[in-house]
Formats: structure tokens, sequence, C-alpha cells
């Protein structure tokens, strides 16, 4: 169960982290946007 549990968190960061690198630096501080105001 806890193996599955962070086989699914690594699979999220990694597609966060290659969302952010496959757009532009605009697009990357718009993000950072959106993440404060749903902090």
């Amino acid at each position: 169960m806890c193996y599955e549990r962070s086989i699914s968190l690594w699979k999220s960061m990694f597609l966060i982290y290659m969302y952010i690198n496959s757009k532009s630096f605009y697009k990357c501080e718009r993000l950072k946007e959106l993440i404060n105001c749903l902090a």
C-alpha cells in the first residue's frame, strides 16, 4: 500500500516537473501565481 502511494506521488511530481519544463518562463510564472492563489 505504502509503496503504491509513493509511486503515485513520484508520478505526480514527475508530471509537474515535465509540465513546468515544457512551458515558457512566462507560463511558469503564471503557474506560480495560480499556485499562490490556490494556496
